[in-house]
């Protein structure tokens, strides 16, 4: 192990003596860890980077294949630093590296070089945060040339966290995010000020885009105000096959957690692909301040989701619905059950929302309801309101048979829940508040304003 912490005038950990006879061998092979932390001069790690080499005197002379042992790096508050690593001339594995944290490396703008990162097979954990001048995890070369290469390079990688890096414009390319990134679960990225994508949509790719990403477990995305897609359009868009009589695909993402907060150019989370896309591990979307989204579902994603609990929405000023009007139509004829597990829906904040429910989503879909909390809503004129076509099947009792909370503030515009629904119906609490249009609440058993 090597730390050296809070050292003023340190320029560089290893000096670069002289020419070696052009062959200079990596040192500290059997290093496993390195802390460096407050080192304000520091420069260069060893002799350029960590692994820069000379140049042979011999250009033919075959690179030394040679393995290092270094398990962990954490490099913090080094302000000088420009690259951890240059390209050697010798070939170095790092096949036990397991975890990078760099914190406060102002000066840093990549990570990663094409020889380095060929050569992570056990790399899990990727943390970059307060790095701001990070333009890219990879060098453009590094991204180049792994577009077509058919090794996986971080085969084990499963946590990336990117904070505060604002140069940073994309944080995969296409291949990067599909081919050598298969192991990723938790994608965190926040106060990236520059960022509009987080997965790069590249070429054609012979009309054939798969879904990257199928391990991400957890997606929080949070302060990035330039973000206008998600995965090259949307969370979910690929674009059409070029054989559009081609039988799609269906594959399963292992998503849990949706968050995304401080997102004020997106327009969407997905778009509906010709892919089909199951989101059968879906538990909860929550979404802050997106201010230019309008709707949350598709078809096609509002279909796969038999395992979301929770939904809340803060202050999304355009949001018109949670589902788009194409989705509330052919839903009304579907016997499916779209959220048989939907405990908690919070909407707080939607101005240009009229309505939360279509009626066959309100007595159909969502059987397992127990909340609904809507509040500052200054359009909503129904809770529950019939979509173009629908027909009412059975009588009023079979909106929301679980239904324990309603809670309605601030409502200007709301003068019923549905038309000629009863509150007796509802076997759970009533309250509202500034609901003035709001009419036909009896006040020994629901708490009115």
């Amino acid at each position: 192990m090597l730390d050296i912490t809070n050292c003023s005038v340190v320029e560089r950990v290893v000096d670069e003596a002289a020419a070696h006879d052009g062959d200079w061998p990596l040192p500290l092979l059997k290093l496993k860890q390195l802390y460096l932390t407050e080192l304000p001069k520091l420069r260069e790690i060893v002799g350029g980077g960590l692994l820069e080499c000379l140049q042979h005197k011999n250009e033919n002379k075959r690179a030394k294949a040679v393995n290092s042992e270094l398990c962990s790096i954490c490099l913090k508050d080094l302000g000088e630093l420009e690259y951890i690593w240059k390209g050697p001339t010798q070939s170095v594995s790092f096949h036990r590296l397991e975890s990078i944290e760099l914190w406060r490396c102002s000066k840093l703008r990549n990570i990663f070089t094409l020889t380095i990162v060929t050569s992570l097979p056990e790399l899990k954990i990727l943390h970059a945060l307060a790095c701001e001048e990070l333009e890219g995890i990879f060098c453009e070369e590094s991204l180049e040339n792994l577009s077509s290469s058919s090794n996986v390079c971080f085969p084990k990688l499963e946590k990336i966290l990117i904070l505060g890096s604002n140069k940073m414009k994309r944080v995969f390319s296409y291949s990067m995010a599909y081919h050598h990134c298969p192991s990723v679960e938790v994608l965190g990225i926040r106060d990236c000020s520059e960022l509009e994508t987080v997965v790069d949509e590249e070429a054609a790719h012979d009309g054939d885009w798969r879904l990257p990403l199928l391990k991400l477990k957890k997606l929080h995305l949070r302060g990035l105000p330039k973000l206008r897609d998600i995965f090259g359009g949307g969370l979910l868009e690929c674009p059409q096959q070029k054989n559009e009589n081609k039988r799609a695909r269906v594959v399963n993402s292992e998503l849990c957690s949706i968050f995304l907060k401080d997102l004020g150019e997106l327009e969407y989370i997905w778009k509906g692909p010709t892919q089909s896309v199951s989101l059968h591990r879906l538990e909860s979307i929550e979404l802050w301040r997106c201010s230019k989204l309008r709707n949350i579902f598709t078809l096609t994603i509002v279909t796969s989701l038999p395992e979301l609990k929770i939904l809340e929405v803060f202050d999304c000023e355009e949001l018109e619905g949670i589902f788009c009007e194409e989705s509330l139509e052919n839903l009304s004829s579907s016997s499916n059950v779209c959220f048989p597990k939907l405990e908690k829906i919070l909407i707080l904040g939607s101005n240009k929302m009229k309505r939360v429910f279509s009626y066959s989503m309100a007595s159909h879909h969502c059987p397992s309801l127990e909340s609904i909390r809507i509040v500052s809503c200054a359009e909503l004129e129904g809770v529950v309101k019939r979509s173009k076509g629908e027909v009412e099947v059975g009588d009023h009792g079979n909106l929301f048979p679980k239904l324990k909370d309603l809670y309605l503030e601030d409502l200007p515009q709301l003068r019923e829940i549905y038309e000629g629904y009863e509150f007796s119906l509802l076997s759970g609490t009533t309250r509202t508040r500034d609901c003035p249009n709001m009419h036909n609440i009896p006040l020994l058993e629901y708490e009115a304003s």
